[in-house]
């Protein structure tokens, strides 16, 4: 009888059903191990609101040997209930965790979680075939690189980290090898490089791999030729910083614009490496939406994170993407050593100067294995110890600072992510001689009680009341007049834009639905 096996992991969105990780373990096993015809692994992707004890019952009737679970914060503590679960149906089965989440934890994990056997630390390739042949009586534990476990005795054993694999063409694409099939709907993951060069400290990215290694590009291209003939929705690219070496990135680009066919393309870079060639391959490619981490504008904060900013090749590269009309996200952390909330207010009015189409201020997440976690009392930052450890404030970020930048979130949604009233709101804030986040603090508590995936027109058709009564406020209405014809404007471009919603979708204007919030569209906002 063949040995069965079962790589399992519960998914952040409905919308990414490819776990490229784990077919990429299931291939390497497949191409290199001399047990791959024996072997029979299945690959499960359990939809974000699964409950531990599904997960734990549909894996159970595969009647697997070894089960693999890959963790990241959103879902590892409901992998866990599910491994104490899976463990009391089937008491021999291997349970094996990998991932981003447990490589740093992987002796706290072992000692609280005793259905857990293995954990696997670093890139599991290599790693999860050689515990498939161990489950198959070929090697010794002991023996297996990059791997905590839990020996006879019950202690807990750490053995040497397993050296990285710099030949990531050895690694089978699951693409090519036919184990993923790829469907018009699909957001459609893939790598082009593993590491990245930076050091920011709140970033586990480098953790594995500071060196570049990348697939050849010969299999990129070939992978881009399958993957882009089935018209996906969108291809992620997953590389941490999708441009540190730009030449590469050009090349990669150039692949990407020959073979697609209206797909558009995502990924996270630096915006002060683009130049304008970089920039004009983003757009021929269609590029629709690339995130663009800046997380602060203090120089301070910025070296105490160990993180580097040219602010005026920064700002060339927005203003090139602008040019372009490639859309993009800058992004910004709130509560980062050496922040307080006033220059979390700075860095977003420098950053609103810009004019990218869309900003976001994530909250702060202290992960395990980073400098950061390290480093959290010296910068007497407190955070929730269970994932997704966000950080509960700081000496100079206090948690009532904490709850301002929650109202600042929710503005920035409506007053500038949703794409309409940006002339009105700039002209504003200038008139009234205050900063865009001073606009966003005012708006206070107004609206919404909508879907998040609603078209805002409700709360879109307060605007401009609002930010007449703070010209009133502040002695202003006088010389208002080219505002409120500015906000004429922009509120009848809110309204051509909810009528044109209301052609595609079908139904009939003046739509009672359309008037409560109703469309599921965001005329003029970022791509998705």
């Amino acid at each position: 009888m063949g040995l069965k096996a079962a790589l399992a992991t519960i998914g952040v969105d409905e919308h990414f059903v490819i776990q490229l990780s784990l077919q990429y373990l299931k291939t390497y096993f497949q191409k290199h191990s001399p047990l791959a015809s024996r072997v029979d692994i299945e690959v499960h992707v359990f939809p974000p609101h699964a409950k531990a004890r599904s997960v734990a019952e549909a894996l159970s009737m595969g009647d697997p040997d070894l089960v693999g679970f890959s963790c990241y914060v959103w879902n590892v503590e409901r992998i866990l209930k599910a491994a104490g679960i899976l463990r009391g149906i089937k008491p021999g089965c291997k349970i094996v965790l990998g991932g981003p989440e447990v490589s740093p934890r992987a002796e706290e994990i072992l000692t609280r979680a005793g259905a857990v056997d293995i954990v696997a630390r670093g890139e599991g390739e290599r790693t999860f075939t050689e515990l498939v042949e161990l489950c198959a009586g070929q090697g010794e534990l002991s023996k297996v690189k990059g791997i905590a476990y839990r020996s006879a005795g019950r202690a807990v054993r750490v053995n040497p980290d397993r050296t990285l694999l710099m030949a990531l063409g050895k690694i089978p694409s699951p693409y090519l090898q036919g184990t993923i099939e790829v469907g018009k709907d699909d957001i459609v993951p893939l790598e082009t490089m593993r590491g990245c060069p930076f050091r920011c400290s709140y970033c586990y990215y480098h953790k594995d791999s500071r060196k570049l290694r990348r697939f050849p590009l010969s299999r990129i291209e070939e992978e881009f030729k399958l993957i882009l003939s089935r018209e996906p929705t969108e291809v992620y690219l997953m590389d941490p910083t999708f441009n540190a070496d730009a030449g590469r990135a050009k090349a990669v680009l150039r692949l990407f614009r020959k073979h697609n066919r209206g797909s558009r393309l995502h990924c996270e870079l630096r915006a002060e490496l683009l130049d304008r060639e970089m920039v004009e391959l983003l757009h021929r490619a269609n590029a629709q939406f690339l995130e663009i981490g800046i997380q602060s504008a203090n120089p301070e904060t910025l070296r105490l994170v160990n993180r580097g900013l040219d602010r005026t090749a920064f700002e060339r590269g927005i203003a090139l993407l602008n040019e372009k009309a490639v859309s993009h996200e800058i992004q910004l952390i709130d509560s980062l050593p050496g922040d307080a909330y006033s220059d979390l207010k700075r860095s977003l009015d420098w950053v609103h100067r810009l004019a990218p189409p869309h900003i976001e201020i994530m909250p702060l997440a202290v992960l395990p294995g980073t400098d950061l976690r390290r480093d959290a009392k010296r910068f007497g930052l407190e955070f929730d110890p269970r994932p997704p450890y966000h950080s509960r404030g700081s000496d100079r970020f206090p948690r009532d600072d904490l709850r301002r930048v929650h109202g600042l979130r929710k503005a920035l949604s409506l007053l500038h992510n949703a794409g309409f009233f940006r002339r009105g709101i700039r002209m504003a804030a200038e008139l009234l001689g205050v900063g865009f986040s001073d606009i966003l603090e005012a708006w206070g508590g107004r609206g919404s009680s909508r879907r998040a995936d609603a078209f805002p027109l409700r709360d879109l058709a307060k605007i401009p009341g609002f930010l007449m009564s703070l010209c009133r406020r502040h002695g202003m209405l006088r010389k208002s007049d080219g505002l409120r014809r500015v906000l004429q404007e922009d509120m009848a471009e809110v309204l051509m834009s909810a009528h044109l919603q209301r052609v595609r979708s079908g139904r009939p204007a003046g739509s009672r639905r359309e008037h409560a919030g109703g469309t599921q569209c965001r005329p003029g906002g970022p791509a998705a």
